[in-house]
């Protein structure tokens, strides 16, 4: 800014957070914009931030505050209609026991007119990346209010792997894909169920690219969910190898073609078609480059 301080957009704890800091070393950092995600930030002749806002009930639109993140208001209400046709179910964030008992966070959708006397069906909705995150946005493909409208309680992990916890987090499944994920997922559909409100008779699972990867290592490794639906995702991780991005692929599998294929192997759902025994829905393009 004009006024030598820096303006950062950075995640924290799944949402696009805006963060202030000051000119000089050890100068504090204050963050702006509570909860939501921003996008597109631009300062105005007068020092007023402009930026876009969102969250997991409100598509983007057009926000701005003071310098100092104070006057946080709306500016735009394009959608503002539309929404009021719209019936949406409330969202919770979760903290809770993950793998190696570390904290994991979840977003929790329920369905419109959750009643919670009643059980409903569960689905998980797990992130591609891996090493991204399910954000506090409204996501025009995975929309957890969409998948909970006809009457599901969604659940969106941001298992070990994921971004916006820091390096280490992020980090904690090189070489190993399907270990700590896995149970991170499977630890949140134990917490539901036993709070009572999901049915453990209709739970299913859906996800593209990791996510799909990780829908069909579920596969090979509970027979609980009555469906899974896999998008784009990964069955062997060899064949990545033939994929339009194959640089870094044996730091994430732990090893190559040549020299490490025991571990390859290890974590790729190919290798575990045995167990399989959910129906899946399998939706795939014929040129998706990335996933052969």
């Amino acid at each position: 800014r004009r006024d030598g301080r820096l303006l950062i957009q950075a995640e924290e704890n799944a949402r696009g957070a805006l963060f202030a800091m000051a000119a000089g070393p050890g100068a504090p950092v204050r963050k702006l914009v509570p909860g939501g995600s921003v996008g597109g930030v631009a300062e105005g002749p007068d020092g007023t931030l402009w930026f876009t806002h969102q969250d997991l009930s409100h598509p983007p639109e057009v926000h701005s505050c003071a310098a100092d993140g104070t006057g946080w208001r709306p500016r735009t209400a394009f959608n503002d209609a539309l929404l009021g046709q719209l019936l949406l179910g409330r969202v919770e964030e979760r903290v809770y026991k993950g793998a190696g008992d570390a904290d994991v966070q979840a977003w929790v959708i329920y369905p419109p007119g959750f009643d919670p006397k009643r059980k409903y069906p569960l689905v998980q909705v797990i992130h591609g990346g891996p090493h991204a995150t399910s954000a506090d946005a409204f996501h025009w493909r995975w929309n957890g209010q969409a998948f909970a409208a006809p009457g599901y309680i969604v659940m969106m992990v941001n298992f070990h792997g994921s971004t916006s916890w820091g390096q280490e987090f992020a980090a904690s499944i090189v070489g190993a894909h399907g270990d700590k994920p896995f149970t991170d997922v499977e630890r949140g559909t134990d917490l539901l169920i036993a709070e009572g409100n999901v049915d453990p008779e209709r739970l299913a699972a859906t996800g593209g690219s990791y996510g799909g990867y990780l829908v069909t290592w579920i596969a090979g490794h509970t027979p609980r969910y009555r469906c899974l639906v896999n998008h784009a995702g990964v069955y062997d991780l060899l064949s990545q190898y033939a994929s339009d991005v194959s640089q870094g692929r044996s730091k994430a599998y732990g090893g190559e073609p040549w020299d490490g294929l025991e571990n390859i192997d290890r974590y790729s759902p190919c290798r575990f078609a045995a167990g399989f025994s959910s129906p899946m829905l399998i939706l795939h393009g014929d040129n998706d480059y990335r996933v052969p």
